[in-house]
C-alpha cells in the first residue's frame, strides 16, 4: 500500500457512531484481524460480498476507499434556471397552467420539456395542490345490470 499524504486522509475524529464510514472501517478491521466474512456479515447485517469489496477498496485506497463514490444518474430535466423561471412565472400569474409554463421555458431555452415535469415540480414546491377540476365524479350504475337504484 502506497503512503498517503496528510491531506488525503479523512479526519475520523469528527465521525459519529452512525456514520457509514466508521462502520465500514470496523468491518475491514474485523476482516483483517481474521474474523469470518459470514460472521461479520451477520453481525452488521450486510452481504458477505460487501465485506470483500470494502476490504479490497480499503487495501487499494485506504480510508478514502470506504467513502461512497458519486453515482451519476439520469440528468434532471429542469436545471436551476428552469426551476427559477417556472417559479417566477407561476408566482406572477397563478392562473398560468403547466403546459403554458413548459412552452415558455421551451421557447426561451429551446429544449423539450413536458408539462408533467412542470406539474411535478410545482406540486413539490406546494404551488399546485390538485390536478384537473377537483370535482369528484360519482359512480354510475353499469348498463344492462338491474340494481335497486336503476329499477
Amino acid at each position: 500500500m502506497k503512503k498517503k499524504s496528510i491531506e488525503e486522509i479523512p479526519d475520523i475524529l469528527f465521525l459519529k457512531p452512525e456514520d457509514k464510514i466508521l462502520q465500514r472501517l470496523q468491518l475491514c478491521l474485523a476482516f483483517k484481524m481474521g474474523a469470518k466474512k459470514e460472521d461479520i456479515a451477520a453481525h452488521y447485517n450486510v452481504a458477505p460480498k460487501t465485506i470483500f469489496n470494502l476490504s479490497r477498496s480499503f487495501d487499494q485506497e485506504g480510508v478514502k476507499g470506504l467513502i461512497d463514490k458519486a453515482r451519476p444518474g439520469k440528468p434532471q430535466a429542469l436545471d436551476d434556471n428552469d426551476k427559477k423561471t417556472a417559479l417566477t412565472l407561476k408566482v406572477k400569474d397563478p392562473s398560468l397552467g403547466c403546459q403554458a409554463i413548459a412552452d415558455a421555458i421551451q421557447s426561451e431555452k429551446g429544449k423539450e420539456l413536458s408539462h408533467k415535469t412542470i406539474e411535478r415540480f410545482l406540486k413539490f414546491c406546494g404551488l399546485l395542490t390538485f390536478r384537473g377540476t377537483g370535482v369528484k365524479k360519482t359512480p354510475h350504475a353499469r348498463k344492462g345490470k338491474k340494481t335497486k337504484k336503476n329499477l
